[in-house]
């Protein structure tokens, strides 16, 4: 880069401000760029390619109407966020609702960017033009800002907050003041997500170790305090302490047949020897050798920022979840990275007016580690997933609420509970505590057999491997719902249908003879031998 030679340009404070848009542009771009590829491919119907989404719409629409759950009358925490589904509330129940998640992180994005373009402004690289305006556009790029805002979920908000933590780190290490952007940070983290926990702990504790008593105290306390009565309200109405996606992901029924221990390690394994653990692992080796061997000021500057990333990182590849549409670790990756850039530059070039040859090295890795992972993924699966939601979950919505227009049982609610007066049977358990119940106690055969019928569901739209042996033995294979082409972040191509009642079959398959011609092109309907 031929700005590497060159001294910082006098003029600096007029295109400094400028970075914060560029990354925000970058960022949208990319935006633009998958929703026209998603639009492409379900022939300009606009879905996001998450059926999760619906979860949140659903609580949305039951707290607007002063209830909390996705079945009317009926308590159930399906949300793992405090924050998201209450600014999912406007408009509740409308088809302009179904819009909110992709407005709300529409602005995350950009908020996101923006963060990101003043850590570059903020950072030593912000001296030298080239090299701070590469790295404000590739980082939005190259950290999948804009596909993790393209889920529609509370993740790009998450990742906002955790950037909003990290700049008042930097004004923290700089200034040793304790911002507004650092306390509002650590406050809003646990309410997005339970993992913001992991940062604002963290920071709190630093502050306490620091001699930032007073700091450490009450920001410890908006942390925790707002997140204990989130727990102390679901244990009121019955279904706490935590949200039962959370439970459910803290207990051993993603391996079968293992203790909890067990699949604790087989979660940390599964988690560190996938490609972005890996690049994980070596970011935090990269930076701990650099903090030890810094000059000692710039180590003081840069101690806290880098520490705190260092404990996060571990603890999200422990406790937390890789992969899955690369939405999880995203608030972990872009406060390491983040932290990452900042920390190599000032190591690099602090108290330099020229940028040695090997300056830009550092933050062209650990960006290169995620652009070479995430971007060509996301191209190909987020578009896919659109399509995919849209081809099956969007169909079965269609088929509980306009065909069959009476109780039925899932394992995948999104869709077929949003808007949907009847009540829906959740054998995944996010709506259901006995359901969660029954397949934490083992997913034995039948164990999903009387649920069903105890709330007057008649069908049963399961996929096979979820379901396990849960089909109760006069349970009625009717027929499978089946996606061509690529199944994106859909769980399973194949949506299986079953009578739960011997005595419902034929009904249910004279209502589904008259809606499959209906299907779009993508998705197929198969009957059962002899119900054709």
């Amino acid at each position: 880069m031929s700005d590497t030679a060159q001294p910082a340009t006098p003029d600096r404070a007029t295109w400094r401000p400028a970075l914060p848009l560029w990354a925000a542009l970058a960022g949208l771009v990319h935006y633009i760029v998958l929703q026209v590829l998603a639009l492409i491919q379900t022939g300009g119907v606009f879905e996001y390619p998450l059926d999760d989404v619906y979860i949140h719409l659903e609580m949305a629409r039951s707290i607007a109407g002063g209830g909390y759950g996705v079945n009317p009358g009926e308590f159930a925490s399906a949300d793992s966020s405090v924050l998201y589904p209450l600014l999912l509330t406007p408009m509740a129940g409308t088809e302009v609702q179904r819009y909110l998640p992709a407005l709300v992180n529409m602005l995350a994005l950009l908020g996101c960017g923006w963060a990101w373009g003043k850590l570059i402004a903020w950072s030593e690289f912000g001296r030298f033009p080239g090299m701070a305006l590469a790295l404000a556009a590739i980082g939005p790029v190259a950290l999948n800002m804009a596909g993790v805002a393209f889920l529609g979920m509370e993740h790009s908000l998450h990742a906002l907050v955790s950037l909003m933590v990290l700049l008042g780190l930097i004004v923290l290490a700089r200034d040793n003041r304790v911002g507004w952007l650092l306390s509002l940070g650590i406050v809003l983290g646990p309410l997005l997500r339970p993992e913001g926990l992991a940062i604002s702990l963290t920071v709190c504790a630093y502050l306490l170790l620091s001699g930032a008593r007073r700091a450490g105290l009450l920001l410890t306390a908006g942390a925790v305090l707002p997140f204990a009565g989130f727990v102390a309200f679901l244990t009121a109405l019955g279904i706490g302490p935590l949200p039962s996606s959370v439970m459910a992901k803290l207990s051993s029924m993603e391996f079968p047949g293992v203790s909890g221990m067990q699949a604790m390690v087989y979660r940390v394994l599964i988690n560190l020897f996938g490609p972005m653990g890996v690049a994980t692992v070596l970011i935090v080796l990269a930076v701990g050798l650099g903090l030890l061997f810094a000059r000692p000021l710039t180590r003081k500057r840069t101690a806290p920022i880098v520490l705190i990333a260092m404990v996060v990182a571990p603890a999200h590849l422990i406790l937390g979840k890789m992969g899955w549409s690369y939405r999880y670790e995203h608030y972990m990756l872009v406060f390491l990275i983040g932290a990452a850039v900042y920390a190599f530059g000032y190591w690099a070039l602090a108290g330099r007016d020229r940028m040695p040859a090997l300056a830009p090295v550092m933050p062209a890795i650990v960006l290169a580690l995620p652009l070479s992972t995430y971007l060509p993924l996301v191209l190909a699966e987020g578009p896919a997933s659109a399509r995919a939601v849209y081809l099956q979950q969007r169909q079965l919505g269609r088929i509980a609420k306009e065909v069959i227009a009476a109780p039925v049982a899932v394992n995948d609610i999104g869709w077929v509970a949003y808007r949907n007066p009847d009540y829906v049977v959740d054998l995944w358990g996010l709506a259901s505590s006995e359901a969660l119940a029954a397949r934490q106690a083992g997913m034995g055969p039948g164990w999903a057999d009387g649920l069903p019928q105890r709330h007057g569901a008649d069908l049963a739209m399961v996929y096979e491997r979820w379901l396990g042996p849960g089909a109760g033995p006069d349970w009625v294979r009717l027929g499978e719902l089946e996606l061509t082409g690529p199944q994106g972040f859909v769980a399973a191509p194949v949506v299986i249908f079953y009578a739960t009642r011997p005595e419902a079959a034929a009904g249910l398959r004279d209502k589904l003879a008259g809606f499959v011609p209906s299907l779009p092109e993508g998705a197929r309907f198969s009957f059962a031998e002899g119900l054709e």
